[in-house]
């Protein structure tokens, strides 16, 4: 009977690891969306969307760092680059002492921020991910409104 009840528990064990096994493939190869066509809850400028999060970081993050709070962003351009990830990433001056650096899901039909200067006023969509300790608060799955 002990030896049962091992085999039973390897079995169990076994299933469980395929399971779990597959549901992080199946997370790892989803395909990545963009806010291109999501209607945003909030219409804000860089300057407010910052200032909010220097004023209060708590507040600000309970009140926008959600899957469900699209944003539309306006601001004027700072720099634009491209990480080592491959995401291209538009970061627009603010008046506080926070940014507002924006990434773009490489390979998605989300704009060409690379097209944009120093100077630039660039109007886009995204998803809120908070504030980090460089000061930049970050908006990531970003797509250019036209």
């Amino acid at each position: 009977m002990n030896n049962m009840k091992k085999k039973i528990v390897i079995i169990v064990a076994l299933a469980l690891l395929a399971i779990g096994g597959s549901v992080v493939l199946y997370q790892w190869n989803k395909p990545k969306t963009n806010a291109a066509d999501v209607k945003p809850t909030y219409v804000l400028s860089a300057d407010e969307l910052a200032g909010e999060f220097i004023s209060d970081e708590n507040v600000a993050n309970g009140k926008y760092v959600k899957d469900s709070v699209a944003f539309e962003i306006t601001g004027i351009v700072d720099t634009v680059y491209t990480n080592d990830g491959g995401e291209d990433i538009l970061v627009f001056q603010t008046k506080s002492e926070a940014k507002v650096a924006c990434s773009f899901n490489a390979g998605q039909d989300s704009g060409n921020p690379n097209q944009y200067k120093k100077g630039d006023t660039v109007k886009l969509k995204g998803y809120c991910g908070g504030i980090d300790m460089f000061l930049e608060v970050q908006m990531r799955a970003c797509a250019i409104v036209k």
